[in-house]
């Protein structure tokens, strides 16, 4: 379905700086349109031809800088539609992952293939190949079975999951059109018993393919020049034989340290020094604090795969 452009223009905010969420990336735009309805969203790409849209700013890429002009996503974040019946999810492009969740939280549902930071629009995840950790290798946007797009035209285009151009719009960075909806496949909300245990180079280098055999979800981080990688692995589990099994490991049963809310910001400072040699020192540093405590969650629930 093709939706033809009206020709008057929403107003935006003229002149400003974008910088990314870890301050290494700034840009210079002219006019910056804070998008409230999908009409707005046509008539800024109508307006302009060269714009691109623009979310919380979490990818560390120069994606978003380049063009004089910017769509401001992120007050574009309603939930349209649910239908109960299919287990599917109709919303706004710029909703972000956080609401999205506790909404479908709430109706005890979920997308089992998500990144690990929920501070992201849905739309800018779909459109750059946002992943989850998962051995079967999915992306977020396979769980996409309908969209909306703004062409470059400025013309509505709608397409549905069996359409020869889904598979295209599941990766575009923004090539084909701004997303406007996206319709998702749901699955239930799986309870999950997470365990987490700082493990040596040369054991995860050995098993880290048996493992992700072995369990539902399996993270490493890996922390250059430490010698050590953080393993973190979730199995579904009752309620009740959650319980029972975190009962058994009680002496693993530990809440993270309050400092550890605040590792992003802390490592955010640390990487700002431009150092080969202070970064071996940052990761060492990061390691001690927040990477050498063995913890069990009983009956935590997690959407990330």
């Amino acid at each position: 379905m093709t939706q033809q452009p009206s020709a008057s223009a929403p107003t935006g905010s003229e002149n400003g700086e974008w910088i990314s969420w870890n301050g290494n990336i700034t840009h210079n735009y002219k006019v910056k349109t804070s998008a409230l309805t999908e009409s707005d969203i046509q008539k800024a790409v109508l307006r302009s031809p060269n714009i691109r849209p623009l979310g919380t700013g979490q990818s560390s890429a120069d994606i978003v800088a380049g063009p004089d002009d910017l769509i401001d996503m992120r007050r574009y974040n309603q939930i349209i539609e649910i239908d109960r019946s299919s287990m599917q999810i109709r919303v706004e492009s710029g909703i972000l992952l956080s609401e999205l969740l506790r909404s479908l939280e709430d109706i005890g549902w979920t997308i089992p293939c998500l990144p690990d930071n929920d501070s992201i629009t849905l739309g800018g995840a779909i459109s750059t190949g946002t992943h989850g950790t998962s051995g079967g290798g999915k992306t977020l946007s396979e769980y996409m079975v309908g969209c909306r797009i703004v062409d470059a035209r400025g013309n509505i285009r709608e397409y549905g999951n069996e359409h020869e151009h889904m598979p295209a719009l599941r990766v575009s960075m923004g090539l084909l059109g701004v997303f406007t909806e996206i319709t998702l496949q749901c699955e239930p909300l799986t309870r999950l018993l997470v365990r987490e245990e700082p493990v040596k180079d040369e054991i995860w280098l050995d098993n880290w393919q048996d493992w992700l055999k072995e369990h539902y979800f399996l993270r490493l981080l890996w922390i250059p020049h430490s010698g050590y990688a953080y393993k973190i692995t979730a199995d579904p589990l009752a309620q009740e034989e959650a319980k029972a099994k975190a009962e058994e490991r009680r002496i693993e049963l530990q809440d993270a340290p309050d400092f550890v809310k605040h590792r992003r910001e802390f490592s955010r400072f640390l990487y700002s020094w431009d150092s080969p040699g202070f970064t071996r020192f940052s990761n060492r540093l990061i390691r001690r604090l927040f990477s050498t405590t063995e913890r069990c969650t009983p009956a935590a629930s997690m959407n990330q795969r």
